[in-house]
């Protein structure tokens, strides 16, 4: 990529067409850390929350998590691959991942039958495939992250309004419509309830699954994720009237436009985004007896979504450095001469009080700098006390390579990035870099937390830096 600037030519990219190629194997590993892991996966008991750790139920001991995603059709190996890629990621080191996309249809496989107009039953192969990888990976000392809701395409037959119109998993409207939730909770019931042949037990009784979401990167306080389509936009105004005349709030005659915040507009929103991580914790704990530990969604936005997951087991949140836009490019710079980097919008989401995981962190290819990341980010874990992490992502496709290329988030051969996973393994799971001994709060009063002033990750100047110097928390609603 060049750039002209002033008549003066600045190349942004190296030239590496006379470099020789230099990928990993998909099959192998050049060391074997898989002496971490305990195995099986649970093999002491569920992980719980005690405080801000997580804790092995059976002996007491403290667990941290240094794992990566597996998205789409990577979820759906053969019975082979599925062995030989459950020992690699032990062998390099990780000993949890994260089940992502698995509802997506645009992947080669997916959870739903290809052929139903509907979303409400399993392909019968494709979760066949998910079973004896869980198998796997659990043998390999590998715990799971089972997400719910990522990118869900509603079709005619699942009964929900504007399906045509519904953006996946129906962000934002997943929220809060009753038939949307209704789905949600039928597919974690199938999902939680399915008996692994290979295990015999059901996901929700298998300790070697631990954590969970209820959706991914979807909220009601996002811009991009505007409430705009009917009928849903008016069934929430009904609903904010109603919630407004019982709190003595005057709203005008117009039409509600959730696209302006106020105090009370987000008031209420912090009320039914709460109502609604509530109504699928205590349905999936109660009523399905899911015993994974829970938290809402996982992106850094404002104060009035970290309040409004504040009865939940855990926090999580996503973090990259010049993340691919839209049109697919990656911007080449790297994060050593930012002033600010994504570890202070990441620890915004980390809660005092609360076990926090970072469920999706990259710096992706072609940046030049990308191995800046991997380290650096271990280091700051270690230094935060970060209960984990999962990489976002090995791979998208369970196929095995039929070249040697690199992409802009697989990082399964790349030595840039995965290469260094066993040094950031051993470093941070091993507590070899000492953990902060000064500590720091930002304090968020609840009057400002939830307001149309509620502050975000990126509002915060007085806190640039101090991640690499305090251990720094978000304190909410108490000093």
């Amino acid at each position: 990529l060049q750039v002209v600037v002033n008549d003066l030519l600045l190349v942004s990219q190296t030239d590496t067409s006379q470099w020789i190629p230099y990928t990993l194997p998909w099959d192998a590993a050049p060391i074997d850390l898989s002496f971490l892991n305990h195995k099986p996966a649970g093999k002491y008991g569920w992980v719980v929350a005690e405080g801000d750790k997580f804790i092995l139920s059976e002996t007491g001991e403290e667990i941290r998590f240094w794992g990566i995603n597996l998205s789409a059709g990577a979820n759906f190996p053969t019975k082979e691959q599925a062995r030989i890629i459950a020992k690699r990621l032990a062998q390099f080191g990780v000993n949890l991942v994260r089940i992502h996309h698995a509802d997506a249809q645009w992947a080669e496989r997916h959870l739903f039958s290809p052929q139903a107009n509907h979303t409400r039953s399993f392909d019968r192969d494709s979760l066949d495939r998910l079973d004896y990888f869980i198998y796997c990976l659990k043998n390999e000392g590998i715990y799971i992250y089972l997400d719910q809701l990522v990118h869900r395409h509603f079709k005619v037959g699942d009964e929900v309004d504007a399906v045509d119109q519904l953006e996946p998993a129906a962000k934002p409207y997943s929220n809060f419509d009753e038939r949307l939730i209704e789905l949600q909770k039928e597919f974690s019931r199938n999902l939680w309830t399915h008996v692994n042949p290979y295990t015999g037990l059901a996901y929700k009784d298998d300790p070697a699954i631990v954590l969970m979401e209820f959706t991914n990167e979807n909220d009601l306080f996002t811009d991009g994720l505007p409430i705009t389509l009917e009928p849903y936009r008016t069934r929430l105004e009904q609903r904010y009237r109603l919630w407004a005349a019982e709190n003595n709030v005057y709203l005008p005659s117009t039409p509600v436009d959730f696209t302006r915040k106020t105090d009370p507009l987000i008031t209420f929103l912090e009320e039914v985004q709460r109502s609604y991580y509530q109504e699928m914790a205590d349905y999936l704990r109660n009523e399905v007896g899911v015993r994974a530990l829970m938290t809402g969604s996982n992106w850094p936005r404002t104060a009035a979504l970290l309040a409004s997951m504040r009865d939940l087991d855990f926090t999580d949140c996503h973090g990259y450095w010049n993340h691919a836009t839209s049109d697919g490019s990656v911007e080449n710079t790297p994060m050593l001469k930012a002033e600010k980097t994504v570890f202070d919008i990441i620890n915004f989401q980390r809660v005092a009080g609360k076990p926090f995981f970072v469920s999706e962190w990259g710096e992706p290819w072609p940046n030049e700098w990308r191995a800046e990341l991997t380290l650096w980010i271990a280091a700051i874990a270690s230094f935060q006390e970060w209960n984990g992490l999962a990489m976002y992502t090995y791979r998208h496709s369970s196929e095995v390579p039929k070249n040697s290329s690199l992409s802009t988030f697989d990082s399964f051969n790349d030595p840039a990035r995965f290469g260094l996973f066993p040094a950031a393994a051993l470093l941070y799971r091993r507590g070899d870099l000492e953990a902060a001994q000064q500590k720091a709060a930002l304090y968020i009063p609840e009057e400002l937390a939830i307001s149309a002033s509620s502050p975000s990750a990126w509002s915060m100047p007085q806190t640039v830096g101090i991640v690499e110097t305090h251990r720094l928390e978000t304190a909410l609603f108490q000093r």
